[in-house]
């Protein structure tokens, strides 16, 4: 999936999903969503589960931290790397 595409549907999410009484702000890919109150830790892990089931990708606890999670750009780059990772893993095998 395009780096673009990504963000689409993380936005979508958030916005209808997890955004909490902020569901009509537009959310921009810099805004950071922890700091601004859209998202909460509950909200975070939804999003995980999320973005699990629709990249098909595996999130590592130790990965759940804000950096990764702070603004619709740092996600969508951290999905990026992570389906890096599955394909490197996938051709291993």
């Amino acid at each position: 999936m395009s780096i673009g595409s990504n963000r689409i549907l993380i936005r979508k999410f958030i916005q209808h999903k997890v955004a909490k009484g902020k569901e009509n702000r537009e959310i921009h890919d810099e805004d950071n969503i922890i700091t601004t109150g859209i998202i909460d830790s509950l909200g975070i892990m939804q999003l995980v589960a999320y973005i699990e089931e629709t990249f098909s990708i595996k999130i590592k606890d130790e990965d759940i931290i804000p950096d990764h999670f702070e603004s619709i750009a740092t996600i969508s780059a951290f999905i990026e790397g992570r389906e890096g990772i599955a394909d490197t893993e996938d051709e291993a095998r």
